[in-house]
């Protein structure tokens, strides 16, 4: 797809999101959050970089508060006013540490410093508006997941429904390639 047809697919997919019922929604969070759970990338863990479900995106918030809970440091993006971008940072619980943030989106209350860096183990659940089956990713256009993930060498595992997978994207210079891409019917491996 050509950039041109990538917003049109962009248009065309978050308007088929916003239309998806609560029952599926709820049906095929699940589904993907039972393959998340078995997964040993995401087991061995000690990081995990995702984030704050809107949209219609799939809903992991119960995934992500059962790994903070055995220990995991959950980050989510948040805008730094400092440098006008956005960057990862810790997430001291779901129930009262989020606040709605540039966009409407939830993520960390708070002044904290963005974690940027970590040595432990790092495992990165990005969302999508299309993907491939080669790992290529259509955001939301604002290119804020590519800058986060361009200098990152770690896991990246693309979230969405299965019917938000197409035959091909054709990858511009700043894409990030996922190297897997869950959905409610299947796990994609990318070689």
């Amino acid at each position: 797809m050509k950039d041109g047809h990538g917003k049109k697919i962009r248009e065309q997919f978050i308007s088929m999101r916003g239309a998806l019922t609560e029952d599926f929604i709820a049906g095929a969070s699940l589904e993907i959050i039972r393959r998340l759970s078995g997964f040993e990338a995401l087991k061995n863990a000690e990081n995990i970089c995702a984030f704050f479900p809107s949209y219609g995106e799939p809903l992991i918030i119960p995934f992500l508060e059962e790994m903070l809970g055995s220990g995991k440091k959950i980050l989510l993006p948040k805008y730094s006013r400092k440098n006008g971008n956005y960057a990862m940072a810790a997430v001291a619980n779901f129930a009262d540490s989020l606040a709605p943030g540039k966009f409407g989106i939830m993520e960390p209350a708070g002044n904290d410093v963005p974690d940027e860096k970590s040595s432990r183990s790092t495992v990165w659940l990005v969302p999508g508006v299309a993907f491939d089956r080669a790992g290529t990713r259509i955001g939301y256009g604002k290119g804020i997941y590519d800058i986060l993930l361009e200098t990152r060498p770690e896991l990246k595992v693309g979230i969405c429904y299965q019917w938000q997978i197409v035959g091909r994207i054709e990858p511009e210079s700043h894409d990030v390639k996922m190297n897997y891409i869950f959905t409610e019917k299947e796990i994609y491996k990318i070689v």
